[in-house]
C-alpha cells in the first residue's frame, strides 16, 4: 500500500504521439529529446510544414518570434536550437553568453502559424514580421530585426 521511488530519470522515457501543430508546446529538454532520438512521427510532422514559431523565456516572459522557411520546415529550424541552444539568433546567443547555456532550459517552443511546405521564404518572412509586430517582440522581446 506504499510506493517507493527508486529512480528519477534525467529525461522523459517517451514523448508520446505528435500532438498536432496547434497543441504543440515543448520545453527545451523535450526539444532535445525529440531531436536526440529522432522521433519518426515528430520528424515527419515537423518537416512537412513551414511557418512561424515563438520561444518563450519562462524566467521573464520575453518572447522570440522566428520563421521556419527552409526545405526541412520546423524540423530543420528547430534542430539548430537542439544543437546550439540559441539557433544562431543574436539576442538569444547573447542571453546565453551572459546567463550560461543552462538558461536554455527556461525556453518553451510553440508554433504560432503553419504554412504549406511549398510556401516561399518571402511568404513565411511576411507572416513572421506580422507576428513580431503583433507581439511587439522587437520592442519588448528578443527580436533584434
Amino acid at each position: 500500500d506504499k510506493l517507493e521511488v527508486v529512480q528519477l530519470l534525467e529525461e522523459r522515457m517517451s514523448m508520446g504521439e505528435f500532438p498536432g501543430y496547434s497543441s504543440l508546446m515543448l520545453d527545451y529538454r523535450q526539444l532535445l529529446h525529440v531531436f536526440s532520438h529522432e522521433l519518426a512521427e515528430w520528424r515527419s510532422a515537423l518537416s512537412s510544414v513551414k511557418g512561424v514559431y515563438v520561444i518563450t523565456d519562462t524566467s521573464c516572459g520575453k518572447l522570440y518570434v522566428g520563421g521556419a522557411y527552409g526545405t526541412g520546415g520546423f524540423w530543420e529550424r528547430w534542430s539548430d536550437y537542439a544543437k546550439t541552444s540559441h539557433g544562431k539568433n543574436k539576442e538569444l546567443r547573447e542571453l546565453l553568453r551572459k546567463r550560461g547555456k543552462a538558461h536554455a532550459e527556461k525556453f518553451r517552443f510553440a508554433i504560432l502559424e503553419v504554412c504549406d511546405v511549398k510556401a516561399t521564404k518571402d511568404e513565411v518572412i511576411a507572416r513572421e514580421t506580422h507576428w513580431k509586430r503583433t507581439l511587439q517582440t522587437r520592442e519588448y522581446g528578443y527580436n533584434a530585426n
